[in-house]
């Protein structure tokens, strides 16, 4: 009998039964999707991570109100039954509990280790190395002053919405607790802005700029969060102790920064010198599979070493085109690009849709003023850090330049005879207006031959001062009207932030 136990024990179908509904549900997602980009009316509306997301709420709500309402009401009627139904779900038939616990749950340590790897790696693979190191100063300027002043904000405007009684009387938090969340949440998400820009293709420049700020921004975060949640843990008693801590940000900041793209480009510079020094000819396969494990490694690596995985990854991929495709074969070239594609595609759906079906499995209560104010502090604080780095960097671009503005047509048109008066165009010139110079002093001294007046001392000299006193007005006026003005130059009119580019960012 105990055999026959055992044996229904390892037949339990649960999880395949999981896998064979989550396998259905990516099926009928990619149906979805081939639908969707069929009808572009509907497609500029709806993107494709949004419908996966609405895919699996749809999926959750129907198991929370069908299996996980069925099952709480048989286990509440079912205590002298409850050994015999114990039975036989051991013995093949699926438990509803466990599936429906199952589907419902996030899986961070699968998110993080298994689905995300790929997705940043092909990110940076595919990415445009020129333009995105063309724009990398606003790039790091949004990541790190930019997540860090959007933290503080963020904290800060919680923590008076707080002490002003607005949150209520059950929420009661530190100010270094409320830092510690804006820390937390002034990352943005690299997997849902990656999903959005590229389903909607936008301007390449915004794509490098939102993108790129998504994918280094989480180091900043990771390290001022762990900065404000040790001060939670061991307390603030003098400044000493908070000074101590912002060197201990600053060191550890400097190390993330530094450290995670360094891991990420010698990985890739290791693994071009192993395929460079080997030859893999009449293996393609064992080379491919050497590739493929890039796309893990380091951000494994990273994770172990306290480093942003999700910088080193990136960084990982940008390298990897660099270095180790020219020591690779075409074929594999070939393959690993498909791959890469296929499998962060597969990861990035398999993310959304089980986002999607986690949303009706939370169990709890939700302070929903304090989500209100967490969520317009949040606007607000990434708004603070957005436009100004914005206007300051776009500021840095321009150049100062003088630009000498000359008299106005009246005072030369009063000094030369009608006969010889410029037009406007030919009066805004220098060189022109000299030549009227030269003209006034000959049509003087022909005035004087023919008056008699010798060789025209007199008219001359009136002539002369008249001259004179027409340079002088010409250096007064220069002198009197040279302004300086700022101006991006053109060559880097490229590099300026529109102000819808502000708004998307924010």
């Amino acid at each position: 009998m105990s055999n026959q136990e055992d044996y229904h024990d390892e037949t339990d179908h649960t999880t395949p039964v999981f896998f064979l509904f989550f396998m259905a549900l990516i099926a009928l997602v990619l149906i979805l999707g081939r639908a969707l980009h069929h009808r572009p009316k509907l497609n500029s509306i709806l993107s494709e991570p949004a419908m996966v997301l609405l895919v699996g709420m749809g999926f959750s709500f129907l198991i929370k109100m069908f299996m996980v309402a069925s099952s709480s009401s048989a286990a509440s009627g079912e205590n002298s039954y409850n050994d015999d139904n114990n039975e036989n779900n051991s013995g093949g038939v699926v438990d509803q509990t466990r599936f429906s616990n199952t589907v419902l749950q996030f899986s961070g340590e699968i998110f993080f280790m298994a689905l995300l790897p790929p997705i940043l790696f092909n990110s940076g693979y595919e990415l445009k190395r020129e333009l995105f190191f063309r724009h990398i100063k606003p790039i790091v300027s949004f990541a790190a002053i930019g997540t860090t002043l959007s933290g503080l904000v963020t904290g800060l405007l919680l923590w008076g919405a707080e002490r002003a009684g607005w949150m209520g009387d059950s929420v009661h938090f530190t100010l270094l607790e409320l830092l510690t969340f804006g820390a937390l949440i002034a990352a943005t998400d690299t997997v849902s802005v990656l999903g959005v820009l590229q389903a909607k293709k936008v301007d390449p420049h915004l794509f490098s700029l939102v993108f790129g700020e998504s994918a280094l921004n989480d180091a900043v975060a990771i390290v001022l969060f762990r900065s404000f949640s040790h001060l939670v843990r061991i307390g603030v008693d003098d400044t000493s102790t908070l000074m101590g801590e912002a060197g201990m940000f600053a060191m550890e900041f400097l190390l993330e920064a530094l450290g995670s793209p360094a891991l990420g480009i010698i990985s890739s510079f290791l693994v071009a010198l192993v395929f460079k020094h080997l030859d893999f000819t009449g293996t393609p396969v064992l080379e491919l599979s050497l590739y493929i494990l890039l796309m893990y490694i380091p951000f494994i690596m990273a994770e172990i070493l306290h480093l942003s995985g999700i910088v080193t990854i990136f960084f990982t991929g940008m390298s990897a085109r660099r270095y180790i495709e020219p020591n690779v074969s075409d074929e594999t070239k070939h393959n690993a690009e498909v791959i890469f594609k296929l499998v962060a595609y597969l990861a990035e759906t398999c993310i959304f849709l089980d986002l999607g079906l986690s949303v009706f499995g939370f169990s709890g209560s939700f302070h929903w003023r304090f989500i209100c104010f967490a969520f317009l502090a949040a606007l607000l604080g990434r708004a603070a850090s957005i436009y100004p780095i914005s206007f300051v960097f776009n500021f840095s671009l321009q150049e100062t330049t003088k630009e000498p503005l000359l008299p106005t047509t009246a005072n030369v048109s009063d000094l030369t005879p009608s006969s010889a008066a410029p037009t406007d165009a030919e009066s805004a010139n220098p060189a022109n207006v000299i030549n009227n110079i030269d003209v006034v002093s000959s049509d003087l001294k022909a005035m004087a031959a023919a008056a008699g007046d010798g060789d025209g001392s007199s008219l001359m000299s009136d002539g002369s001062s008249t001259a004179s006193s027409y340079s002088s007005t010409i250096s007064t006026g220069k002198r009197r009207r040279r302004r300086r003005r700022r101006r991006t130059p053109e060559k880097r009119l490229d590099k300026v932030i529109p102000v819808k580019f502000m708004h998307i960012l924010w």
